[in-house]
């Protein structure tokens, strides 16, 4: 299985913070994008989920953004406000798609965290 993969540019204020997906594969037409706050790794299997050598990265989410897969890859690009009060927050994401590798047909990305700078 080639493992589905989240990648971003450094966030900043008053900029995008652009996250990649890769390696989606083509069962899935979208992918969903997690956000939240950072957690240890939990193997899913752990939570009832059949998804061997899937971990789970966040302790929360408080937002999803879906994009389609373009390819095997897809591309969300998430506004950071231009607040100074912001500088040194950190954010932190995870992807999931569809799978016919498994038996929970999911595949869950790498943990994702950003240190938004100036």
């Amino acid at each position: 299985i080639i493992p589905l993969t989240v990648d971003s540019n450094n966030p900043s204020l008053g900029g995008n913070w652009d996250v990649t997906r890769s390696n989606i594969e083509a069962v899935s037409p979208i992918a969903i994008t997690f956000f939240g706050a950072r957690g240890p790794a939990t193997p899913a299997s752990l939570i009832g989920i059949p998804a061997p050598g899937c971990d789970i990265n966040l302790a929360t989410a408080i937002t999803s953004i879906t994009s389609p897969n373009a390819g095997g890859s897809a591309l969300v690009s998430v506004p950071i406000p231009n607040i100074i009060a912001l500088a040194g927050c950190q954010l932190s994401a995870q992807s999931i798609c569809l799978t016919a590798s498994n038996a929970a047909n999911l595949l869950f990305s790498n943990g994702l965290e950003g240190t938004l700078g100036l």
